[in-house]
């Protein structure tokens, strides 16, 4: 149901009143009167709100009690609420996701209406049955747990034939998880459990006869001189069914402040098996190669020393497949036969179009499957998949539906024919669907109806000049009744890291903000990878004021075009776009009015030293190096937080359970715009109960969070 009608007008004396009073109760914050400075390649840093570091500390409990309470009653009322109610409604649907297909049996994620946990399903045969629900795991340790792959991270592995599955769970809490082994045929449970895995860093890979598998071991230690964690790499680990861990056999170790990351891979007859070499987020260039009958040393070790991307895509026979932009900067596919390793052949060859590889797209969207290459490529940031057979021949485009994006990547399985596709949009949270590479057709397996029209909103993708002339491409969707008249709230959400690709995706409380009347955009902005290698690089490092720019010129152009006003313009990042958000909040008065800030990384001189932070430098750049030094300590909004100055009213929020980008990031961020505010509008700052790097883990947190944003952009907008 539309809710344009419920629009409460708020007197402006009313809200004058409001911001008054929240201002200035907000404000009284001050900083610690011991400041704690550092030198950096001359550069004297001040560090006034690390006491916040310490969230345990009755200090920093007492200030985020009292600041979640202010930003409480700022937004709370009927409007609140109906919004919330309508928010519910949108997130309380049954989602399929993460599926992979075994022979015959097709596993996949499900979670239902109203519930926080997740089930693990099989189909086959027509027949649908529950392997596993979260509640189910046999842990009594473990008080809240979930199957991995909550966050479409893929936390569950079967076996090549699909009788046995890996899975993954975790505290709720804690980036560190668990593995167990269920026999999905029986129910039944192999009495092992492996401890010191991390989510995020996490591959596993079965032999191919299913006695063991292969996992990537990391452990949580405390940072020296602070609160929270960082991410130990202890190495790769081969486990054999029905042993205890302490058995397992350990193929490469690693010793501490060591970065590089490991990915198994096991090649088709079983023979061999492949691991990548990654130092940090950097593209993979070392493959070694092991004879699984003897895994005490590699065989051989493929690309060392080069700088290039070599990236492993399957096996046939003794060729090794892969996607390299070794000379081809958009990408291209070459295999190298076992018995002349040091030979290139290309099979498909560059295009105009860059190949999607990593996480550039939601996941890989290229692979080798049943001897057919599967390409990814994008055109202005719109995906499409083309299929090679093995020789490079092209054969067809996958038909895929209009106006939706690839999320998860492409599953595939040894042996078999058929591959695994998830895609979503704006309008649909999640459709699965499986394809035979072998002849291109597609086979909707589910999807997840949602209560909308889609024919009552509009999406379109536009193109601007940036400040250089760069021309940057941009979604931008509304509700159809939504004129372009200058008066429309706008909000705008900008990414450009790590080579993500910007496309519009499910948000139910988006969704409800174009009901509203409100305006959604996404630009482009360089340091995604909707360009390839180039367009990336542009926009992170010393080079991320390109970033900035290509933002602040979409503001520009959606207000030049009639889709909002300077009034009426708020801005939106979130994680390790928080910052972008938030120069924008410091430094674009005069064409934003307002910015919201999620879970952000927020003091930049700090990140590295905490969870994966040490992993981030290759996009936001090491301290170590002077030009990186200076763009970072240039660009750390906590730091530039301190300067005193009229700041457009903004809203920070933080999960209290994040460990992603831990909290403390939010509060000093808070802290330093309210100690430095110098007029009386509002800065607030909401601490999410029980939430971890998003809005909530059920549609209940994801209400009750959205709602409080949209009602904040409500007040602070005046519409």
């Amino acid at each position: 149901m539309r809710q344009r009608g419920m629009k409460i007008f708020w007197p402006a004396a009313a809200i004058a009143a409001t911001l008054s009073w929240i201002s200035t109760e907000a404000m009284a914050l001050q900083h610690d009167d011991t400041d704690i400075n550092q030198v950096i390649f001359g550069m004297e840093v001040n560090d006034p709100f690390r006491w916040m570091e310490d969230d345990k500390s009755e200090r920093v409990t007492k200030w985020v009690a009292d600041q979640t309470a202010k930003t409480t009653r700022f937004i709370e009322g009927p409007e609140y609420e109906a919004m919330r109610a309508r928010i519910f409604e949108l997130s309380n649907f049954d989602l399929k996701f993460g599926a992979k297909v075994r022979g015959e049996r097709l596993f996949y994620l499900k979670r239902q209406q109203a519930s926080p946990s997740l089930e693990l399903r099989v189909k086959e045969g027509g027949v649908d049955r529950l392997v596993l629900a979260s509640g189910d795991v046999p842990d009594e340790a473990m008080e809240v747990t979930h199957i991995g792959g909550q966050n479409f991270s893929g936390g569950h592995w079967p076996d090549r034939a699909g009788n046995f599955v890996v899975y993954g769970y975790n505290d709720g809490v804690s980036v560190q998880g668990k593995l167990r082994i269920i026999d999905q045929r029986t129910g039944l449970h192999l009495p092992e459990v492996i401890e010191e895995v991390g989510h995020g860093l996490l591959s596993v890979v079965w032999a191919a006869d299913a006695t063991g598998f292969y996992y990537y071991r990391s452990r949580s230690v405390p940072v020296e001189n602070g609160s929270g964690t960082r991410t130990l790499q202890l190495g790769l680990y081969f486990h054999r069914l029905g042993t205890a861990q302490s058995q397992d056999t350990a193929i490469i170790e690693q010793a501490d402040g060591d970065r590089v990351i490991y990915r198994p891979y096991v090649s088709q007859d079983g023979k061999h098996l492949f691991v990548t070499r990654r130092e940090g987020l950097v593209a993979e260039n070392t493959h070694l190669i092991y004879s699984t009958k003897d895994l005490s040393v590699p065989v051989d070790e493929l690309f060392k020393g080069r700088a290039d991307q070599f990236r492993f895509l399957g096996d046939q026979g003794n060729r090794l497949f892969f996607q390299t932009n070794h000379k081809a900067p958009n990408g291209r596919v070459v295999y190298v036969d076992l018995d002349q390793p040091d030979r290139l052949v290309e099979v498909v060859a560059e295009s105009e179009r860059s190949m999607l590889v990593g996480s550039s797209a939601g996941g890989d969207i290229i692979g080798y499957a049943d001897g057919h290459i599967l390409v990814g490529y994008l055109k202005d940031g719109v995906p499409e998949v083309s299929v090679f057979d093995q020789t490079g021949a092209f054969k067809y485009v996958l038909d895929l539906a209009p106006g939706k994006t690839i999320w998860g990547g492409i599953q595939g399985s040894v042996g078999s024919d058929k591959i695994t596709i998830g895609t979503l949009s704006a309008l649909s949270p999640s459709e699965v669907s499986t394809v035979n590479v072998s002849t291109g057709v597609v086979k909707r397996e589910f999807d997840s109806p949602v209560p909308i029209n889609p024919n009552d909103f509009i999406i379109e993708h536009v193109f601007y000049n940036s400040k250089d002339g760069t021309r940057v491409p941009m979604y931008v969707a509304r509700h159809k009744s939504t004129k372009l008249d200058g008066n429309s709230p706008a909000l705008m959400y900008g990414y450009g890291m790590h080579k993500w690709v910007s496309f519009l995706f499910y948000q139910p409380h988006i969704l409800h903000w174009m009901e509203m009347g409100g305006v959604y955009a996404m630009p482009a902005i360089r340091g995604g990878g909707e360009y390839g290698a180039e367009w990336h690089q542009a926009g992170i490092k010393k080079n991320r004021q390109n970033a900035i720019d290509d933002f602040v010129a979409a503001g520009q152009w959606l207000v030049d075009n009639g889709y909002s006003s300077r009034t009426k313009l708020a801005a939106n990042g979130s994680s390790a776009s928080g910052p972008l958000a938030a120069i924008v909040a410091l430094r674009h008065n005069d064409l934003f009015a307002a910015s919201t800030i999620d879970y952000p990384v927020a003091d930049m001189v700090r990140a590295s030293m905490y969870g994966n932070g040490a992993l981030m430098t290759e996009e936001y750049g090491s301290l170590e190096v002077e030009a990186e030094a200076r763009s970072i300590i240039s660009q750390s909004p906590y730091h530039l937080a301190q300067e005193e100055g009229c700041r457009m009213p903004s809203l920070v929020m933080v999960g209290e359970i994040d460990r992603v980008v831990l909290p403390f990031h939010g509060l000093k961020l808070a802290g330093a715009m309210q100690d430095a505010q110098a007029c009386d509008k509002p800065i607030l700052f909401r601490m999410m109960p029980e939430t971890g790097h998003n809005y909530g883990s059920t549609p209940k947190h994801v209400a009750t969070n959205a709602a409080v944003q949209l009602m904040f952009l409500k007040h602070v907008l005046d519409f």
